[in-house]
């Protein structure tokens, strides 16, 4: 047999005639011999014959389909690899040379040798698309597989290859198929695996979202997309057109759900409207978180990060709309407002809020932090500051070890002001001081620190303080920390639980923003001129404003006889204070009066913050030591 091989090696390069006789003859004395047909193959492929080639192609495949090089031969042909264009080009003539029942069954049969799972869910779909009537024979048994397999190796997260296939590739071409029949059940189970991809996906770290599903664009309309062809085989009600924003998408299916009210034929289908307000409320979600921050799901915060919150005081001074700030409003407005209609819809009836549920607890969603933020915002807009409180605490519990510090600072500066709002003034100032002492200790966080601008009112409610929209760092934030601390001390000057201490640290806080305290100032420091002995040790370590201590020189100077202890160290802690006696004291202290004149306050807002956490003790006592306390005794 090597001798005719070798005969027939040598009549192909004079003769190609010559050469398919001899071939002829050596398969008519070895009629069954796959190395003949082989021979003949490779013959025919060095002349670029694609029929004749995909005529042997076949008779080897159906006579000896194991054989180790006809496989190799055919995954060339069906797998292509990078290299040689024009070789790639005649093998894929060979293939289109095949029936569609044979390119099917070559297709199948290679997909089954396949150890890599792409390979093989690639094959499986070209094989389902060239014969649409075999999509339930090799589709469903594939889904299977891969749910199996991330089963197996991912049995945590939905970000993996298997769930990426399964929604990307494999159920979008089943669904397109109207041949298949599945039930309705099957489609929506679909499409939750689907939902819960898509949001693993837009809420991952970059790193981790490589790592997993390797570099991939996939997008919000690549799941409507999906939604739109699961929509046609549950006899769902399409949309006017294509690619509809949130708002038209929120419009319609809003107008849907109020009709369902009244459908008493059972004409409209409320599976739609369930499965389209999650898919909505959670893409809004996301958007509105992105919005805000755009590397939210990142444990390092963006450059861009911004915050909404519940202002603690009304501000209804006129003032112009940052155009920037304006813009992004108007976004974060539709996103916010399409989440709180689908979150609406969702709660409106037993079935709904019992399948929403049930998907919470699967989803973990108490653990989206994104998601949980943005329903804080939702509760304050609803006044239930109860449902707000627990949900964020519940969020902070879970996030206590640090690994997001910007989910904190949220967290954190959302409840201070609901806190305040609900006059529990002392948690209130606890929150402030812990977000400050996370602000000042994580590096992180340190891009957060400045840049003032001005904020704008994101809510139109007038009956109570509206929420505000601002870059999110510390020197924004300030002024309604200082208005939550002075307020809140405030109230205590009234009562018996009144100290120097508390009278002081009002003295502090109110630099901040001078002379917008000025009023208040004033009437600490009459408080003060009407005692006969005030002591505050730390004065001089944190009063910088030149009014203050002008006013504080006065009260020094002055005929009346008063025991007054501004500053410790190497100093007296204690001087009676009479004009024209102590002489010596008198300087003492006009040369400290002096020392800070010249300090300045340029670095005010650095000051109090440390003044803050320095005297996060004492101004704690101050706000708890009014609880039970009457008026003050006169």
């Amino acid at each position: 047999m090597d001798w005719m091989f070798d005969e027939v090696e040598k009549k192909a390069a004079e003769d190609i005639y010559s050469a398919r006789s001899w071939l002829l003859v050596t398969k008519c004395i070895f009629p069954r011999n796959f190395r003949v047909l082989f021979e003949a193959y490779k013959l025919e492929k060095s002349e670029m014959n694609a029929s004749q080639c995909a005529s042997l192609i076949v008779e080897m495949f159906r006579s000896f389909p194991d054989e180790y090089l006809l496989n190799k031969e055919l995954e060339l042909m069906v797998i292509p690899p990078p290299g040689d264009k024009d070789s790639q080009q005649f093998l894929s003539s060979i293939f289109d040379s095949l029936q569609p029942d044979m390119q099917q069954n070559i297709l199948m049969y290679t997909a089954g040798r396949q150890i890599d799972i792409n390979s093989r869910c690639k094959l499986t779909l070209t094989a389902m698309r060239k014969i649409p009537r075999d999509t339930m024979k090799y589709g469903i048994p594939l889904t299977e597989k891969l749910l199996e397999c991330e089963k197996i190796e991912a049995p945590s997260t939905a970000l993996n290859k298997y769930r990426k296939l399964l929604v990307c590739d494999v159920i979008p071409v089943i669904c397109e198929c109207t041949a298949v029949e599945l039930s309705h059940k099957q489609y929506y189970k679909w499409l939750q695996k689907a939902i819960e991809f898509f949001v693993a996906v837009h809420t991952s770290p970059r790193k981790l979202l490589t790592e997993a599903i390797g570099k991939s664009s996939i997008k919000w309309t690549d799941l409507e997309a999906l939604r739109a062809k699961i929509g046609m085989q549950c006899s769902w009600e399409p949309y006017s057109e294509k690619n509809l924003p949130l708002v038209d998408r929120m419009k319609f299916i809003k107008d849907m759900h109020r009709l369902s009210r009244t459908d008493v034929s059972g004409n409209i289908n409320k599976r739609q409207i369930f499965y389209t307000s999650l898919l909505l409320l959670l893409e809004s979600s996301i958007e509105f978180s992105k919005l805000l921050d755009p590397a939210f799901c990142d444990s390092v915060p963006g450059n861009a990060s911004h915050i909404i919150y519940l202002q603690p005081f009304n501000n209804n001074e006129p003032g112009s709309t940052p155009v920037s700030l304006s813009s992004l409003k108007e976004s974060l407005h539709d996103c916010f407002q399409v989440a709180r209609t689908s979150w609406s819809i969702l709660q409106t009836n037993e079935s709904f809020s019992k399948d929403f549920n049930h998907l919470v607890k699967r989803w973990k969603m108490e653990r989206w932090a994104w998601f949980q933020l943005l329903m804080s915002l939702r509760d304050i807009f609803e006044k239930d500051y109860k449902a707000c409180v627990l949900r964020l605490n519940r969020l902070l519990e879970q996030n206590r070890i640090d690994h997001y510090p910007h989910v904190n600072i949220r967290c954190l500066t959302i409840l201070a002001t609901v806190y305040y709002t609900t006059n529990q003034k002392a948690l209130s100032c606890r929150c402030i001081i812990e977000c400050l002492t996370k602000l000042k200790s994580n590096q992180l966080l340190q891009n957060m620190h400045h840049s003032r601008i001005d904020s704008i009112v994101f809510s139109d409610t007038s009956d109570v303080n509206p929420m505000i929209l601002m870059p999110l760092n510390q020197s924004n934030l300030l002024p309604s920390w200082i208005f939550i601390f002075v307020t809140s001390l405030m109230q205590n000057v009234q009562s018996s639980a009144c100290t120097d201490e508390t009278l002081g640290h009002i003295l502090v806080l109110s630099q901040h923003g001078w002379p917008q305290w000025k009023e208040v100032c004033g009437n600490i420091l009459d408080i003060v001129s009407r005692k006969t002995a005030f002591s505050y040790p730390i004065f001089f370590d944190y009063i910088v404003v030149g009014d203050i201590l002008e006013e504080i020189s006065l009260l020094w100077n002055s005929n009346e006889k008063k025991t007054i202890t501004l500053h410790r160290g190497t100093f007296a802690s204690q001087q009676r204070v009479t004009r024209g006696v102590n002489k010596g004291t008198e300087e003492e202290f006009n040369n400290m009066i002096t020392t800070q004149m010249n300090t300045g306050e340029s670095g005010l807002e650095d000051l109090l913050v440390e003044f803050i956490l320095k005297q996060e003790s004492s101004l704690m006592d101050c706000l708890l030591a009014a609880d039970g306390a009457g008026p003050m005794e006169t």
